[in-house]
């Protein structure tokens, strides 16, 4: 959390509101809502990048109760996933 608030400026109020579908990694932003509700993207570097990464794949999969450990950076592309670690899972494996 603190790495991208420091590398992207993101208000806290932003940061804690970002959901997995807000983000980008694949091309390197996130979207979020800001002050009067307007929404913008906001580019990531190579190092927010990297360890927002090693959350969804290493420290978000073992926060999750009851959910199976699955890399959460695969998600852009698998709805299955990105389900899984959002939390909304209504597919069991």
């Amino acid at each position: 959390m603190l790495e991208l608030l420091y590398a992207t400026g993101l208000r806290a109020s932003e940061l804690v509101g970002l959901r997995l579908q807000d983000v980008n990694l694949e091309r390197g932003y996130v979207m979020t809502v800001g002050k009067g509700s307007k929404e913008r993207t906001v580019p990531l570097g190579e190092v927010a990048m990297a360890r927002l990464k090693e959350y969804l794949d290493r420290a978000r999969p073992l926060l999750l109760k009851g959910d199976e450990a699955t890399p959460c950076s695969s998600a852009p592309g698998n709805a299955r996933y990105r389900d899984r670690c959002s939390g909304n899972s209504s597919n069991s494996t």
